[in-house]
C-alpha cells in the first residue's frame, strides 16, 4: 500500500507539470495550434475553441512526457524519493536509491503510466477573460512544451544512484523557469497555461 501511494504521488508530480488534464491519446503530436488572428484577444475565441486549445495543449504535453518516458519516470522516482520526505539529494543512502529505482522501474514498465487525472472543466471560463493576444498564448504554449521536453531529456541523463553521490546533479537547473512572456501571461490570465488551470 505504501508503494502504491508513493507511486501515485510521484506520478502526480509529472501530471502537474503536464498541465490542465484531458485526452489520453498516446504518442503523437507534441504541438498545439491556437486558432484565430494573431493580434486578436484570446478572449474572443468561443468556448468550444478554448476547450479544444486546452485539450490540444494537454495532449501535446502528455505526448511530450510519453515520448520522453525514461526521463519522466526517472523524474518521478527522484522527486518522490528525495522531496517526498524520504531523503535529501546528496544524502539518504541506499533506501532512497532503492525507492527511486523501484518507482522509476514501475513507471517504465507500465505501458501507460502518465494518464491524466484532471480535465479542462472551467478552462473556457478562465480563457474568456484573457486579454492577451492569440499570438502570446501560442508562443507561451510553444515555450512551455519545449521547456518540458528539455526537462525530461535532462532527467534521462540521471541515475537514481546519482542522487546520493557526494556531488549530486543540480535538479533545480533541470526545470527551466518560465520565460518572461509566460510569467506575465500566467499572472494576467490565470488558468490559461499549464497547471494554473484547475
Amino acid at each position: 500500500m505504501r508503494n502504491a501511494v508513493i507511486i501515485l504521488a510521484s506520478l502526480s508530480v509529472i501530471l502537474m507539470s503536464v498541465g490542465c488534464g484531458g485526452d489520453d491519446s498516446g504518442p503523437g503530436s507534441t504541438t498545439v495550434t491556437v486558432p484565430g488572428e494573431a493580434t486578436a484577444d484570446y478572449s474572443t475565441l468561443s468556448a468550444d475553441e478554448h476547450n479544444k486549445v486546452c485539450k490540444g495543449y494537454v495532449t501535446a504535453a502528455y505526448n511530450t512526457a510519453l515520448n520522453n518516458k525514461n526521463g519522466a519516470c526517472v523524474m518521478a522516482g527522484v522527486l518522490a524519493s528525495t522531496f517526498g520526505g524520504f531523503g535529501d539529494v546528496g544524502g539518504g543512502g541506499d533506501e532512497v536509491v532503492n525507492l527511486c529505482e523501484q518507482i522509476a522501474s514501475l513507471c517504465k514498465s507500465n505501458p501507460n503510466p502518465l494518464d491524466t487525472v484532471k480535465s479542462c472543466d472551467g478552462y473556457a471560463d478562465a480563457a474568456a477573460t484573457c486579454t492577451a493576444t492569440v499570438e502570446t498564448v501560442q508562443t507561451c504554449m510553444d515555450e512551455e512544451l519545449a521547456a518540458q521536453d528539455a526537462m525530461f531529456k535532462a532527467f534521462a541523463t540521471v541515475e537514481c544512484s546519482d542522487i546520493t553521490s557526494p556531488n549530486p546533479p543540480d535538479l533545480s537547473g533541470m526545470a527551466p523557469e518560465a520565460t518572461e512572456l509566460c510569467q506575465t501571461l500566467k499572472q494576467d490570465c490565470p488558468g490559461v497555461i499549464a497547471n494554473s488551470a484547475g
